[in-house]
């Protein structure tokens, strides 16, 4: 009996497995142009996945009619300044920094992880924006050093400027006593 029970199980076949179907099924449907109330639609990155909101600009008299300024008034940072389709939020880029110098991940590893969160069961359905992630990150870099070295109001940064604070190099009037020249040229 043992070797009819050896035999049926040398001749299964497993019927769960099907032949692929093809491509990637689309789970993430592509938002419409505008919203019921003529609204365009934008592509908001923020830390937790990718998202496609409608966006009402403000025509507020008085206000900013730049649509990039509005933007970053409400701490989102916009891939381009012409025609915005894609934001990023200020906590987005500060987390994608802190991962890059903390936890040494890449931009394309960052990315990878967002569209992760996006789609978790088809990660390469969720829309690529590796390409804008990488800019954008490169200026908010830019932007951050520019913000904390007190240059944002000069068009040009000297050579040294944005290098922070070594109290260990020699510097005249901080860590060299005055006259150290004339001392050195005298105490060979």
């Amino acid at each position: 009996m043992d070797e009819d029970v050896i035999r049926d199980d040398d001749n299964w076949e497993d019927e769960d497995i099907q032949p692929p179907q093809g491509d990637i099924p689309c789970f993430l449907p592509r938002p419409p142009l505008k919203d019921g109330a003529g609204n365009p639609f934008i592509t908001l990155v923020h830390t937790n996945s990718f998202h496609s909101l409608p966006v009402v600009w403000c025509a507020c008299p008085g206000h900013s009619n730049d649509q990039d300024v509005q933007l970053v008034n409400q701490h989102l940072y916009p891939t381009s300044y012409n025609r915005i389709k894609t934001v990023f939020t200020f906590s987005c880029l500060d987390n994608h920094r802190y991962e890059y110098l903390e936890c040494k991940s890449s931009n394309y590893q960052y990315h990878n992880k967002l569209r992760q969160l996006t789609c978790p069961q088809y990660p390469d359905a969720a829309p690529n924006w590796y390409k804008e992630l990488c800019q954008v990150g490169r200026q908010w870099r830019n932007t951050k050093y520019r913000k904390w070295f007190w240059i944002l109001h000069n068009s040009e940064a000297k050579r040294g400027e944005m290098a922070t604070f070594c109290a260990t190099c020699s510097q005249d009037g901080i860590n060299l006593l005055e006259g150290w020249k004339s001392e050195m040229l005298t105490n060979p």
